[in-house]
């Protein structure tokens, strides 16, 4: 067991020295400064996407809250309508027992 945690440790050793050695060879450096530029392309794409979805959705919010406050005064109107209609028929019903 002992020789197999310190073969795996040597092993990571020299992984890890190669990674270093080529990171830091020219390779190595155009590599990370492409993986760099893609972060910062996919990082500026994605705060695009947010921004769109942000604004999207207060559009969404403010038509259906037109929407809404139209359905309201529509509502109220009618309604209004309906309690005024209602009490002309309550007044010439209080007329025609006046008079009978």
């Amino acid at each position: 067991m002992k020789n197999k945690n310190a073969l795996l440790l040597i092993s990571g050793i020299i992984t890890g020295a190669t990674a270093v050695h080529f990171l830091n060879s020219p390779k190595g450096k155009e590599l990370l400064r492409q993986i760099t530029k893609k972060g910062e392309e996919l990082s500026e794409s994605i705060i695009e996407q947010s921004i769109e979805l942000v604004n999207e959705g207060k559009a969404m919010i403010e038509n259906t809250t037109n929407t809404g406050e139209e359905i309201l005064s529509e509502s109220k109107e009618a309604v209004t309508d309906y309690i005024s209609d209602f009490q002309k028929g309550i007044d010439q019903a209080k007329k025609k027992l006046q008079n009978a």
